[in-house]
C-alpha cells in the first residue's frame, strides 16, 4: 500500500462502514482530514517513522563514528533489493543524520546524472582541490570543469577526494549505483578505493539486485570488499509500527482490525 491508499482510510467524507467480501468483519474509518495524515504520497522520501531498519541503522552511526575520529570507514557499503523496498528512504536518513552534525560532509548523487568523470568533479565540487594538486590538469569555463589529457584518471581523482575528505570527513551516498556507465564506475570505485584507504571517507551504493553484474562489468572488487546490506520487505511487527506511530503522533487512534488490513495491504512496505 502506497500513502495515497493509507491516506484513503482517513478521509473527510461522513464516516462509514465498509465490508470485506474476502472476510467477514466490518470496519470503520472516522472522519479525518486529509491534510493531518502523515503519510504523504511520493516515491523514495523519508517516510514519518523509519521502521524494521536498526541492523542497518547502527551499522551506518558506527560508521559515522569512525569518520567523526578522522578515520577511515571500516569499508565502503553496498544496499541492495528490489525497487520499492526503501534503499533511497535509508540513503535519505543516512544524508539527514549526517547533514545535522557539521563534522561530517555529504553529498548526494544518482549513478544516471554522471555520465562522464567531469561530471563527478563538478557535482562534488573537486574542481579546486584538483587544482591544487595538478594545476596542468583542470580549467574551468563558467560553472563547467574540463579535465586535460590524464586528469581522469582514478589517482587523480582519489588524492582530490583524499585532500577533500581531510578537510571535512567525507560521505558520498550514490543512488541508483546500476546505471551508472561502467567506465565511470570503474574510474570512479577505483578512487574511491584508494582515497578511503588515507582519509576519513565512505561510499555508500544502493542500487537494484543486478547492481553485483553491474559492478563486475567495471572490473572492480567494491563487491568483495563492500559491506553488503540486502534490503527486503518489513516484518509484520515492523509495518504495524511504520503505520502506527506516525498516526498516533497526530493523535489518530485507529483500530486494531483496520491496522491488520493496513499491514497486509502495503505487501511489507507501507
Amino acid at each position: 500500500m502506497n500513502a495515497a491508499a493509507l491516506r484513503r482510510a482517513f478521509h473527510d467524507e461522513t464516516a462509514t462502514e465498509r465490508t470485506s467480501r474476502r472476510h467477514s468483519y466490518t470496519w470503520r474509518t472516522m472522519p479525518v482530514p486529509v491534510e493531518l495524515g502523515p503519510f504523504q504520497p511520493g516515491t523514495g522520501g523519508l517516510p514519518p517513522y523509519l521502521a524494521g531498519r536498526e541492523r542497518e541503522q547502527t551499522l551506518f552511526r558506527r560508521y559515522f563514528d569512525a569518520l567523526r575520529r578522522g578515520r577511515s570507514a571500516p569499508s565502503e557499503v553496498i544496499l541492495y533489493g528490489p525497487r520499492g523496498n526503501g534503499k533511497t528512504a535509508l540513503l535519505r536518513w543516512a544524508k539527514r543524520e549526517v547533514d545535522a552534525d557539521d563534522g561530517l560532509d555529504a553529498h548526494w548523487l544518482v549513478g544516471s546524472n554522471i555520465p562522464a568523470p567531469a561530471d563527478f568533479v563538478s557535482l562534488l565540487e573537486l574542481g579546486s582541490w584538483l587544482r591544487k594538486i595538478a594545476p596542468e590538469s583542470v580549467s574551468v569555463a563558467g560553472v563547467g570543469v574540463s579535465l586535460r589529457q590524464g586528469a581522469d584518471r582514478p589517482l587523480r581523482l582519489a588524492e582530490a577526494l583524499e585532500a577533500r575528505a581531510k578537510a571535512k570527513p567525507l560521505l558520498i551516498l550514490l543512488d541508483e549505483a546500476h546505471t551508472l556507465k561502467p567506465e565511470v564506475g570503474q574510474w570512479l570505485l577505483n578512487a574511491a578505493q584508494a582515497a578511503g584507504r588515507e582519509a576519513p571517507f565512505l561510499l555508500v551504493l544502493a542500487g537494484t539486485p543486478d547492481l553485483r553484474a553491474r559492478l563486475s562489468e567495471m572490473e572492480a572488487s567494491f563487491w568483495n570488499r563492500a559491506r553488503e546490506l540486502p534490503l527486503g520487505r518489513l516484518d509484520e511487527a515492523a509495518a504495524t509500527e511504520a503505520i502506527r506511530r506516525p498516526l498516533a503522533e497526530d493523535g489518530i487512534a485507529v483500530e486494531e482490525e483496520a491496522l491488520a488490513r493496513m499491514v497486509r495491504d502495503s505487501c511489507g512496505y507501507p
